[in-house]
């Protein structure tokens, strides 16, 4: 019996960004980024893909400092938009869901 599992090689935390959340009694810093998984077969899975450069952020949402696009990443590893094989969208924030 074969079995075709996604085992994971390497994982990357790509790091879009920062965002500044006022809390009740201090001013919190998030970090905004999105995960890239490299399975030992090659494939490649993006969890998140992160706010647009292009898009400005609806009313409501933190003011975000954007250091570096999900584009830029992937391209620095050597990687375009069409090497990703699964795209997984944890939930539909534009911070979260951007590029796709």
């Amino acid at each position: 019996m074969s079995t075709n599992i996604f085992a994971p090689q390497r994982l990357y935390l790509l790091q879009l960004g920062r965002a500044t959340v006022p809390a009740a009694d201090r001013t919190l810093e998030m970090v905004l980024g999105c995960y890239l998984v490299e399975t030992s077969d090659g494939k490649h899975i993006l969890i998140d893909s992160g706010l647009p450069a292009d898009v400005a952020a609806p009313a409501g949402v933190p003011s975000d400092r954007q250091e570096k696009n999900v584009i830029e990443h992937l391209s620095a590893l050597g990687l375009h938009p069409d090497d990703i094989d699964i795209l997984i969208c944890t939930h539909f924030d534009v911070d979260h869901a951007g590029y796709h």
